[in-house]
């Protein structure tokens, strides 16, 4: 048996369509042509496979760890909204001379009713520490969409030592041109 899945959208991968739409196919002429493979099977005997090993601890030299990570889909039925919150945390470190971490915090969210209505949170930190100093980034992103147009916010703090040294805003609006 095969089974074909056909969307019009491969969200939250991709950006959703400005608006709800139908998406028909006519299988009257239409066909789906697979790969074959002719002769003797290349392999003769079934492959055994190593267990998968744990994700968390020492991945290689030095002290790394990572938190396991959240993905998980939210069916808002008030508001008539799906999101899809994600949270990952990393941290590696070599004793003495470095340690770092990253953070991310993503939230995407869109109407399925009015697709064109849709939006991304993401907030991401980034530490690197040496014995002598210490960097950290901030990135604040918030992009949304309507129909028409898409808006773009994006905010970025650079820290030396726990102290800013720098922020950087860029903000724009852009016709989505039935994107």
């Amino acid at each position: 048996m095969i089974r074909l899945a056909i969307a019009g959208s491969d969200w939250p991968n991709a950006w959703p369509p400005p608006e709800a739409s139908e998406l028909t196919v006519v299988l009257e002429g239409s066909r789906l042509f697979l790969p074959t493979v002719r002769g003797d099977h290349p392999i003769k005997e079934r492959p055994r496979f190593l267990p998968v090993k744990e994700a968390r601890g020492a991945l290689s030299a030095g002290n790394q760890e990572r938190v396991e990570p959240v993905w998980r889909i939210e069916h808002d039925i008030y508001a008539r909204e799906t999101r899809v919150v994600t949270h990952q945390l990393s941290r590696s470190s070599l004793a003495g001379r470095w340690s770092s971490w990253r953070t991310e915090d993503v939230r995407v969210g869109v109407k399925p009713l009015a697709p064109g209505d849709a939006w991304v949170e993401s907030d991401v930190e980034t530490e690197i520490a040496w014995p002598e100093v210490t960097a950290r980034t901030n990135a604040r992103l918030k992009l949304t969409s309507d129909p028409t147009t898409y808006y773009f916010d994006l905010v970025l703090d650079v820290f030396e030592n726990d102290n800013l040294i720098s922020t950087r805003h860029w903000e724009t609006v852009t016709p989505r041109k039935l994107q």
